[in-house]
């Protein structure tokens, strides 16, 4: 069978496959793999006719059936999957089971609270312990989504006190402990549960979440490599592994594990898509072309979106400005007004220092649809990059009578607000539009960074600490959090806790990430891993005092004199003014070391 793949003969490839499920009727790969070919192809006609003749919702064993309809729900869409499920309920010896999946259904659907609330009749009518324990954990996967997770973690714990080694709830627990900074409890839990299940993918990608959140990233790729060779390299397993080590600049790497996946499901777009960002991060542009062309060929609305966003990239790769324009222009005129093209043009126009140019396609599109709230956002954000600060202002005030819930239009009208000196009506601006949406995150974010420069440190960590507790994966946020805790913090418990925080930042090569977790690391007196990454991070943030007031601490630890009296003068020079502490903590070291010397 690989011998056929290689060759590329569809052909006997099918017929290698019939032959093999023949052979060995009772292994599941040839099966899975059949239906895995015939959806590559496009066939899926086959793929329903041949699970068909396997399974049946009268088996007294309902999993292979509840496969087939998840299955349908994939292929042919919810509608065709419920109409499935209606049949399976009337003649299933289990027809619960179908009844919980046809909830799991509607809740896709958006019918939430009559999905939920089936759940729980299913569950309270539910005497077989063979299925509660996963009904139980599919009702909490739907409160955990609605925002109800106190309601969730009480599902999962009932599980989990009935049965300590439920794969699913254990998956969900782990999930929880990652989120709350338990990462080596969650890790511990999932190897155990992958003893049980070797070829559950979910569980491997969950244990390189964890390593990640503790900085492992070795650990993590390594997981990632596992789930998508488990997988026998399908497209969701795959794009994670890829994912990853286009993240690195492995571009080969990338580029393997992608056709490999490639073979089996040549015509999915996520695949083909991740293949041709691949070879415009190594500028192999005829290639990039390739993938284009493959993606054109599908016929589709995505892989036509997918086609058109490619020749965008590899046109602007290449340093062709006006060809990407004239592309851009072409889809308008084929398809009529297109918004992501008239975004497309303007930033190409605006890269280019034209924004007369952007201004009159922004206006012309304007002309055929002068009330489109997207189009008026463009032409203020258009304004704001020519200099005309007060009428783009004008034009963020008008969207926002209309739109009063627009978290993006309230940061654009307070950015562009300082932009033109009227400091205090952002302020206020930005108090408003707190008012209106106290939990939106970039207003919070706006906010800290007012109260940090204000010297509102307290203040400044409590909004951080909200932040941390709404999107405890956000990087951004845990470094910002982590710096502050080990900046303006003394006492060991915050040490510790920002060390937590920090430690996913570990060998991610952003300045300001490396800088904290430097830091971070001095102060709990591991100073040779602490230079590691402070002196990239001074290098990266060379206007930063702080940063340059860590690396030379840090180097005064080292026992490298010299070196920190530079970089501590250095620090004091670009804030002759600051009273922090740490300024004067700077003048008295370099007082120190070079009375020493």
């Amino acid at each position: 069978l690989g011998v056929l793949n290689q060759m590329g003969d569809l052909v006997a490839m099918e017929e290698q496959l019939i032959r093999m499920i023949e052979q060995f009727p009772d292994d599941a790969t040839p099966k899975s793999l059949l239906v895995q070919f015939y959806v590559s192809q496009g066939e899926i006609d086959k793929s329903e006719e041949f699970l068909r003749s396997l399974f049946s919702p009268k088996d007294e064993d309902p999993s292979d059936y509840v496969a087939f309809i998840q299955f349908l729900n994939q292929q042919r869409g919810s509608d065709a999957a419920l109409k499935e499920l209606e049949t399976a309920i009337g003649t299933s010896p289990k027809p619960e089971v179908f009844e919980a999946l046809r909830a799991g259904l509607e809740f896709e659907r958006g019918e939430r609270d009559s999905a939920v609330s089936s759940m729980e009749e299913i569950i309270q009518r539910t005497t077989d312990e063979k299925y509660l324990p996963g009904f139980k954990v599919a009702l909490a996967r739907m409160l955990a989504q609605t925002g109800n997770e106190v309601g969730a973690r009480r599902y999962v714990e009932e599980v989990l006190k009935e049965d300590a080694d439920n794969i699913e709830a254990i998956k969900m627990s782990a999930s929880w402990m990652i989120r709350d900074d338990k990462a080596e409890d969650a890790i511990v839990a999932l190897r155990s549960a992958l003893e049980s299940a070797p070829e559950d993918t979910q569980i491997m990608t969950i244990i390189a979440e964890a390593h990640t959140r503790n900085g492992n990233r070795e650990l993590a790729r390594d997981m990632l490599a596992l789930a998508a060779e488990t997988s026998n390299f399908a497209p969701q397993e795959t794009l994670r592994y890829a994912d990853v080590l286009f993240d690195q600049q492995q571009f080969r790497a990338s580029e393997e594990v992608l056709v490999r996946a490639l073979r089996l499901a040549p015509n999915n777009v996520g695949l083909l898509n991740a293949l041709g960002q691949v070879y415009i991060g190594e500028e192999d542009w005829p290639r990039a072309r390739q993938v284009e062309e493959s993606l054109r060929k599908l016929g589709t609305d995505q892989g036509t979106e997918l086609a058109d966003a490619l020749k965008l990239v590899i046109l602007q790769g290449q340093q062709k400005p006006d060809e990407a324009v004239a592309f851009l222009e072409s889809i308008i005129e084929e398809n009529g007004q297109n918004l992501g093209a008239v975004v497309a043009i303007l930033q190409t126009h605006l890269q280019s220092g034209e924004t007369d140019k952007a201004l009159s396609v922004v206006d012309e599109a304007l002309e055929n649809d002068p009330e489109n709230e997207s189009l008026n956002f463009l032409k203020a954000a258009t304004l704001a990059a020519d200099g005309q600060l007060d009428e783009a202002i004008e034009g963020y005030n008008a969207l926002l009578e209309a739109n009063p819930n627009n978290e993006r239009l309230w940061m654009e009208t307070v950015r562009v607000l300082y932009a033109a000196d009227r400091d205090d009506e952002a302020k206020a601006t930005l108090e408003q539009g707190l008012q209106q949406m106290p939990d939106a995150p970039n207003l919070l974010w706006a906010k800290a960074s007012e109260l940090e420069k204000a010297g509102e440190i307290d203040e400044t960590i409590e909004i951080y600490e909200r932040l941390y507790a709404a999107s405890s994966d956000s990087p951004v946020v845990a470094n910002n959090l982590a710096s502050l805790l080990s900046t303006y913090r003394e006492d060991e418990e915050s040490l510790k806790r920002a060390y937590t925080i920090a430690r996913r930042l570990r060998g991610i090569e952003v300045p300001a990430f490396q800088d904290t977790y430097g830091w971070i690391a001095y102060r709990r007196g591991l100073f040779d891993e602490a230079v590691q990454h402070l002196e990239p991070g001074a290098a990266g943030l060379p206007d930063d005092p702080l940063a340059q007031f860590h690396l030379g601490m840090t180097y005064a630890a080292l026992g490298r004199p010299d070196e920190a009296i530079d970089a501590l003068k250095r620090a004091i020079e670009m804030s002759p003014d600051d009273e922090r502490p740490q300024f004067d903590e700077a003048r008295k070291k370099i007082e120190e070391l070079e009375s020493a010397k």
